[in-house]
């Protein structure tokens, strides 16, 4: 099934879920950000000044009712921030601020260059953490409801979950009261807009710019903001991606990024139809290894996907699934609704030549396109364990640079939220020989990844565990962010 991207705007990376705060306990939030001002300071000076830029601009004026952006601070004076401070666990970034971890990466790096600037002490040190946001802050007044609020700004029931998630309402209904009075997030972001158009400045489809540029003249209608070109700002608000293959359950989804717009993934679950793969036993149940990737391939996707990437699925099946044993079946497909060969080579090479076609249809070697199969080991001594075991071919740069991305930020994981334990798994580059089938003959960069040893009583808790498929997904989309970044 062809898993194509439906990003339908640009969103900034720091998209941050948070929970105010009821006891101090790692990662709740205890206050906003607070920094002095320096002599002849303007709001936009201060905000530069603390690693922030115009896209914080409101939300700083409403934190310090503030009447304009040219106007200057009193100095030494105290300002709040649009950042929020965090308590740090030692388990990371991600696990105190309960968010993904490409998320917390952004969050890491605007703490550092907020210890560079000399604004705070390290992390390690003072163990607490800044979180920016770019939201557009409002004020309640007139004893509104959470939807009729919503409904102020053009936006309706689908942001409901969003709001309720930025501003501690967690599963309250629209009709919940706001405190007049009281600031509350939006899901809207500030986007910079640096011109000639909001189609260029945003690298969106006309359509899709369109859509944008309606919200924020109607916005600017109702005198909640300027033009983008006066202010410099366009509003995007929250867009829900929709794609069914994911489930009922899991087929909408929050577009977090574009970061990966310019990306095509080619995500392969082993196995499938007529041949279940390698199985164990748990609990008196068999676990089969092709249900399991097929899973974790479509949390893969979804998470891609979020980021704005084109995704294509060589196996198609009934979507995600939040079940421990899942049952074993037979009605995965290739791409088109084709039936799985029950002949190894005819299976392999079905899976193998659309995605080729497709990948010189998409431009080839001119376009960022990476092929990933994921698959589970069965080894004779199940007293053998397996973290995660990463293949290549021997004669592909990329593909060692890609097999090398993933096992690091999986090994880094290990490191930072088990206390270091052996880390046991391989990078393994293969002769053409000697190589799988899908690393041989795909024409771009693959690699193929052996999650877990299916006869380990712990490995098997890798993927049996519902919340540990998710973190496999997060963990591999985040090695492949590093790769396409080149960190």
């Amino acid at each position: 099934m062809n898993v194509t991207s439906k990003t339908t705007l640009l969103l900034f990376l720091v998209i941050v879920y948070f929970f105010l705060p009821k006891t101090v306990l790692a990662g709740e939030i205890t206050y906003h950000a607070q920094v002095e001002s320096k002599a002849g300071e303007t709001p936009l000076d201060l905000l530069q000044r603390c690693q922030f830029d115009r896209r914080h601009l409101p939300a700083f004026l409403q934190l310090n009712e503030l009447e304009s952006q040219w106007q200057e601070l009193l100095t030494s004076k105290k300002y709040r921030l649009p950042a929020y401070v965090r308590n740090y666990s030692d388990n990371g970034i991600r696990f105190a601020l309960d968010i993904p971890m490409g998320e917390a990466v952004v969050v890491r790096d605007f703490n550092q260059r907020v210890v560079r600037a000399g604004l705070k002490s390290s992390i390690a040190d003072d163990r607490k953490i800044w979180v920016p946001y770019d939201h557009v802050l409002v004020r309640a007044n007139g004893n509104l409801k959470v939807s009729q609020l919503l409904n102020q700004f053009g936006l309706g029931d689908i942001h409901l979950s969003a709001f309720n998630r930025l501003n501690d309402f967690i599963g309250k209904p629209g009709s919940t009261p706001l405190e007049n009075g009281h600031l509350y997030r939006l899901p809207i972001h500030n986007v910079l807009y640096d011109g000639p158009s909001i189609s260029a400045s945003l690298g969106l489809t006309q359509y899709e710019a369109k859509k944008v540029l309606s919200f924020n003249q109607r916005a600017n209608s109702k005198g909640q903001k300027p033009e983008p070109w006066d202010d410099h700002l366009i509003w995007v608000p929250y867009f829900l991606g929709d794609n069914p293959v994911y489930g009922p359950v899991y087929r909408n989804f929050e577009v977090k990024s574009d970061l990966l717009m310019d990306c095509v993934f080619y995500l392969s679950p082993g196995h499938g139809g007529p041949d279940p793969g390698t199985y164990g036993t748990r609990e008196g149940v068999k676990i089969f290894e092709d249900e399991y990737v097929m899973d974790i391939s479509l949390r893969l996707a979804r998470e891609l996907e979020s980021y704005g990437a084109g995704v294509v699925m060589a196996i198609e099946d009934e979507g995600i699934r939040d079940i421990k044993f899942l049952p074993r079946d037979r009605d995965e497909t290739l791409l088109k609704g084709k039936a799985i060969s029950a002949d190894q080579k005819t299976r392999l090479r079905d899976r193998v030549e659309p995605i080729n076609r497709m990948y010189s249809s998409n431009g080839g070697k001119k376009k960022h396109q990476r092929f990933l199969a994921l698959h589970i080991d069965f080894r004779e001594d199940n007293g053998t364990h397996v973290d995660f075991d990463v293949f290549f071919h021997e004669d592909s740069d990329a593909g060692q640079q890609l097999a090398t991305q993933l096992q690091r930020n999986i090994e880094g994981y290990y490191d930072s939220r088990l206390g270091g334990r052996d880390f046991v798994g391989r990078i393994v580059g293969q002769p053409d020989e000697d190589s799988f089938f899908v690393l041989r003959e795909t024409r771009m960069p693959a690699v193929l990844v052996e999650l877990a040893n299916i006869s380990n009583e712990l490995d098997q808790l890798r993927f049996i565990v519902i919340d540990s498929r998710q973190t496999i997904a997060e963990l591999l989309c985040l090695g492949l962010i590093g790769e396409w970044s080149g960190k």
